[in-house]
């Protein structure tokens, strides 16, 4: 369904008087940044912040420039992929990237850029209709148009199907959904050759998933699904060009400037907040941050100083890009969410009274693999290739394929791939002593 701007207001704060004219007693608020010219103010952020309609632009703009300068990652002609679901967000992205191309914008931006656009048809989450529409509007943006399925991911529409209905817990369908998505964005942009990806993830939600990650035990990603740079998956880097733009601004630049979008309809956009814990989270900092308003700036600021624990930066979740939370030699006897994790499956495998059955799967290897029933010393199917490949989050995750037979061929795939590439990184390390150096 295509947007106005009389259902902006449902990416406002209920009972948010921002959208009207602003007035206290009567007497008109007026622009905080053009005094002189005495311009009335028509939006109000933070509580504080009066702007007229040019300055208004004029800030959401800037936010967007600098984010983009100053970390001073791309260079003149790169190729960006751009992520558009058609959506308040990926919309307000599209038309600022269309603004700094423009041959009259000051200091235009020297980029080029093509749309991605993720088919979610097959997940009953859109209706051909409105995805034709999406198209419709990607297309109108005269950029080169890149469409990709969730199932071409996997060995087709049903064994994603097979897996999704697998994922009973509404918290896990979330984040398997949304780690989904990035994955099938990042395989777009490596067929393509391109190496930036612009997401449209704006303030209020990376703070509130500053939050949700530790609840689902995802902390030591926090900093890179935070950050402007996320460079978790080899060859892509995903960019956030507006992290410092709130969904408020964002949803006022579409109305200010005519920006169509589409009012998107997956299960949790209007699911209530106790459908899965992102959700809950979300209210949360949204209802916090309308008696204090720098509730989102302070969670980024404390999100971007989370670092995750020493271990093996070169093991990497094979689902997500996570590092992995293990410690090698004698991990067993340290502190790790993974290793917890797996020895309390372990033991329930086992049962009750067998420790000469669970005591020799906790001897430790120096391979650099996770010890006990993932351990290389063994000889493991490719469930326990899987699952000792995983990051906290993605165990839980994937927690219902524990008691199947099989995995789904493309999970067993992902783990292979994730397993050879940290093998061979390990026999590098261990050869780099003995090589002799260029110089």
């Amino acid at each position: 369904m295509c947007s106005n701007s009389s259902e902006i207001s449902d990416y406002c704060e209920e009972n948010d008087s921002s959208l009207l004219v602003p007035k206290t007693d009567g007497v008109r608020i007026f622009c905080k940044k053009c005094t002189e010219s005495k311009n009335p103010a028509v939006v109000v952020l933070r509580r504080m912040d009066a702007y007229c309609r040019d300055c208004f632009l004029a800030n959401v703009k800037h936010k967007f420039r600098a984010s983009i300068g100053k970390e001073k990652l791309l260079r003149n002609g790169e190729k960006i992929l751009l992520s558009f679901s058609g959506g308040v967000n990926s919309s307000a992205l599209l038309a600022l990237v269309k603004e700094g191309l423009a041959q009259a914008a000051h200091k235009q931006l020297k980029l080029h850029f093509c749309l991605g656009i993720v088919d979610e048809v097959e997940l009953g989450y859109q209706t051909s209709e409105e995805f034709a529409q999406v198209l419709s509007f990607a297309k109108a943006s005269d950029f080169d148009v890149k469409i990709a399925k969730v199932s071409d991911f996997f060995k087709g529409e049903s064994e994603f199907l097979q897996i999704l209905s697998d994922i009973k817990d509404g918290t896990n369908r979330k984040d398997f959904l949304e780690k989904t998505r990035i994955t099938v964005i990042a395989n777009l942009a490596k067929w393509e050759g391109i190496k930036y990806v612009f997401l449209g993830e704006t303030l209020d939600r990376l703070a509130a998933r500053v939050l949700s990650d530790v609840s689902i035990g995802a902390g030591s990603s926090i900093q890179n699904r935070t950050a402007f740079a996320d460079e978790r998956i080899p060859g892509v880097v995903f960019l956030r060009p507006l992290r410092d733009v709130s969904l408020k601004e964002a949803a006022l630049y579409c109305s200010f400037t005519g920006t169509s979008f589409v009012t998107l309809k997956d299960p949790w956009t209007r699911a209530g907040p106790e459908s899965c814990i992102q959700k809950l989270t979300e209210k949360f900092v949204m209802d916090l941050a309308k008696d204090f308003p720098t509730t989102s700036n302070t969670l980024m600021k404390t999100g971007g100083k989370l670092m995750p624990a020493a271990g093996d930066r070169d093991r990497h979740c094979c689902y997500c890009g996570a590092v992995l939370d293990i410690v090698v030699g004698d991990q067993w006897k340290r502190s790790s969410a993974v290793n917890a994790l797996a020895f309390s499956n372990l033991v329930s495998n086992c049962g009750p009274w067998k420790e000469k059955e669970i005591l020799p799967q906790l001897e430790t290897c120096d391979s650099g693999c996770t010890s006990g029933s993932s351990c290389c010393k063994l000889e493991k199917d490719a469930k326990s290739v899987f699952f000792s490949t995983l990051c906290y989050s993605c165990s839980h995750i994937f927690s219902p394929f524990r008691g199947t037979t099989e995995l789904p061929k493309s999970l067993e795939r992902m783990a292979e791939v994730n397993r050879s590439s940290a093998i061979r990184q390990k026999m590098k390390d261990e050869i780099s002593e003995f090589l002799l150096d260029d110089g």
